[in-house]
């Protein structure tokens, strides 16, 4: 399957991903970013922020307690469509989607 992620310059990658693996891992193996993922995943840096279209995001809905505490202490330029690349699983109805890497 086929995500697309826009880097920090604005350049799309289109992505081939595997459901299960997290948007972390993906973005991360594929050395999009350096200032990627700096905490491994473990939902503790907001370095792996990412602004997500509306209409996906309604899919899969609001972040936990601990991913939204995270987003509100430390992520820069939050919006209401913000996640952590290490909390979103990858899954098939993501397909197509497109996940914007937020300014870090």
């Amino acid at each position: 399957m086929k995500i697309n992620v826009i880097d920090r310059d604005g350049k799309k990658h289109e992505l081939d991903a595997d459901p299960g693996d997290t948007l972390e891992w993906l973005v991360s193996q594929k050395g999009i970013s350096s200032d990627w993922g700096i905490c491994g995943g473990c939902c503790a840096c907001s370095s792996c922020q990412v602004y997500m279209q509306e209409k996906d995001y309604a899919v899969i809905g609001a972040p936990d307690s601990t991913e939204q505490a995270v987003l509100d202490d430390m992520a820069y330029e939050s919006k209401s469509t913000s996640r952590l690349g290490c909390q979103l699983t990858i899954t098939e109805k993501m397909e197509g989607w497109t996940f914007v890497i937020a300014p870090y």
